[in-house]
């Protein structure tokens, strides 16, 4: 093996000058410290920057003491102008690229320019206007960008102010790049850029399959930068970071541009069978810069991707979408994640996914809840978990709960007219193939929010009904059996009852138990995709404020035990080679079920090969 080549980086240093002096591969272990640049740091293949100091930013923010910032501090330079009231800061020379204010949410135009301003960390609200306002308020800033000059109206002393002036903080087209316990903040990263953007040159897919591959982002904080804090590239992981008050997007991932070909396989890159995993992450409180919802900002947000793995994340208090897949989008995993409190938009959401067959992505094991209340935006309604003129979507073992709150619902399968998808093989977007069952949906008290099939396409899609798989073994609980409308058959609200009738939930229940939460349900083994020649062991573990009645076991949703004392455990033996669902089913003594499910592979003599989910 070839020796580590290792330099330790101290404040004060340059580090692009130690990154072009060192050999590719180089171990870079960075000090405590702040260290601000101007220009992005661009790596060699296989370099790794780790922070001296070991860290846990989800458990303790600012922990991760070695800091790479795109800001200067500007306070010290502040002067106060009498002429204005405002404090005035001189010399700023910096302006990046602009979006258009229709990207903006009304009344935030300032979302179009990267630049911010953060008073003691906190980024404040660019003011859009062609020349100096008269008044700004406590938390508002103003860029003369034609006379270099920024405003702001409180008296800098004892504080921190600072302004970003680079726009990335690491970029490609270097492969196999690692970031360990690293702050990354205060980038100037302009809406659809990002902080982390090791694609950010690559135009075509084979430049994306060959640059900036790989990259790992573990145990880091990542947050202030205007656009995205992370946009993956094919085989990145983020794990178990924390992505954080990003003025549009914590991560984002793009990698397919073309029109002529399917879905690349991702056997070649390091996360395979996936393309990008983010794990174990915390996704919470991106776009400060209110960027509208309905076009870009949120927690994540993929387009044009191919299978992701998102695991164990949670995904809370995003302007916007908690997790959405957009546009062409095909596969993906979304497994465990706890997303809830994200306003304007959907939990999850799956919006006109790719439209080649075989396309069957996966949400299973989420907890969902009180996502899509009405806050900047005030126009459309909003789901726990959706899919929007999308194929294949599967939905099972999620527990939905839904606020009483304007605009905020349960579930939706949407067939509405999307137009024609531009990419491979260039088929209208329909909703096809999606099936959502053995789910937990609650409405809180005084909620009235929707659940079901909307048909909005009549003339575009009229087999929509046969199309989908009709909802299944939901268990639905509200303060009120009639309190929601149930929606299958047509757009006319239903009673359960005329729900059923019309073909949907016929295994369903709907009852008045509401308010005594839900169980808490894992499979604690085997895991996820274990490789079995004949006998499996499982054990759940289950708790529920009321206790547990029962474990059910279901194989390919059929029951096979029952358990009802702990450990709750299940043996498994003599099925048939080949991907089984397995499935431990929780019963609370107050009336209330939650499942939790793994993608289990029989060999029988032989190994199936791959990832089936």
């Amino acid at each position: 093996a070839l020796p580590i080549w290792q330099v330790t980086i101290n404040p004060g240093n340059n580090i692009q000058s130690a990154i072009n002096a060192n050999p590719t591969g180089t171990k870079f272990i960075i000090n405590p410290g702040t260290y601000r640049i101007t220009t992005a740091l661009a790596p060699k293949t296989g370099d790794s920057f780790i922070g001296a100091t070991t860290c846990n930013p989800i458990v303790t923010a600012g922990s991760c003491t070695a800091v790479i910032s795109g800001s200067t501090n500007i306070g010290s330079l502040a002067t106060y102008d009498s002429t204005s009231g405002f404090y005035k800061v001189t010399g700023q020379t910096q302006q990046g690229t602009t979006v258009p204010t229709s990207d903006c949410i009304s009344g935030y135009d300032g979302c179009i320019y990267p630049e911010d301003l953060f008073w003691d960390g906190v980024p404040q609200v660019h003011v859009y206007s062609s020349s100096l306002p008269s008044t700004l308020s406590s938390n508002q800033w103003w860029f003369d960008y034609t006379n270099d000059i920024i405003y702001f109206p409180n008296n800098p002393s004892g504080h921190t102010v600072e302004t970003s002036v680079a726009t990335n903080a690491f970029v490609g087209p270097a492969n196999n790049v690692t970031l360990q316990y690293l702050t990354i903040e205060e980038f100037a990263a302009p809406v659809q850029n990002a902080a982390v953007y090791p694609q950010y040159s690559s135009t075509t897919d084979a430049a994306k399959q060959a640059n900036g591959i790989n990259w790992v982002i573990e145990n880091s904080e990542v947050w202030g930068a205007h656009g995205n804090g992370i946009s993956l590239n094919y085989g990145a992981q983020v794990l178990s970071s924390y992505v954080h008050t990003n003025g549009d997007l914590g991560v984002s991932v793009g990698l397919g541009v073309s029109t002529t070909t399917p879905v690349p396989s991702c056997n070649g890159f390091a996360t395979a069978p996936f393309c990008a995993i983010v794990q174990g992450s915390t996704i919470s409180s991106n776009n400060y810069a209110n960027v509208d919802p309905g076009f870009q900002g949120g927690g994540f947000k993929t387009g044009r991707s191919f299978f992701i793995l998102l695991r164990g994340n949670t995904v809370t208090n995003n302007e916007g979408a908690g997790i959405h897949f957009d546009v062409s989008s095909y596969g993906g995993l979304v497994d465990g994640n706890y997303v809830s409190g994200n306003n304007d938009a959907d939990g999850i959401t799956y919006e006109i996914g790719s439209t080649q067959s075989g396309n069957h992505p996966i949400f299973r094991n989420n907890i969902v809840i009180h996502n899509g209340a009405a806050s900047l935006v005030n126009e459309w309604p909003a789901y726990q978990i959706s899919s929007r003129a999308s194929q294949g979507i599967e939905a099972y073992c999620n527990v939905m709960d839904i606020a009483n709150s304007a605009h905020t619902h349960g579930f939706e399968v949407d067939a509405s007219s999307r137009g024609t998808d531009s990419n491979y093989p260039g088929a209208t977007y329909a909703a096809i193939n999606n099936n959502f069952h053995h789910n937990t949906v609650i409405w809180d008290s005084g909620a009235t929010g929707q659940a079901g099939y909307f048909w909005h396409d009549t003339s575009g899609e009229p087999n929509f009904f046969a199309n989908n798989t009709p909802p299944d073994y939901n268990t639905y609980h509200l303060s009120s059996t009639t309190a929601a409308d149930f929606i299958y058959s047509n757009l006319s609200g239903k009673a359960f009852s005329n729900y059923q009738a019309a073909g949907a939930d016929l295994h369903g229940t709907v009852d008045a138990v509401y308010a005594s939460g839900y169980p808490s349900i894992s499979i604690t083994a085997p895991a996820d995709q274990a490789r079995f020649a004949n006998l499996i062991r499982a054990a759940a573990s289950a708790s529920d404020a009321s206790g547990i009645s029962k474990v059910e076991w279901y194989v390919d949703w059929n029951l096979s035990a029952t358990a009802t004392t702990a450990p709750y455990t299940f043996h498994w033996t003599n099925l048939a080679a080949a991907a089984h669902t397995v499935a431990a089913m929780a019963y609370s003594n107050a009336g209330v079920r939650a499942c939790y499910a793994v993608t289990l592979n029989m060999m029988g003599g032989a190994d199936p090969g791959g990832l089936v989910f």
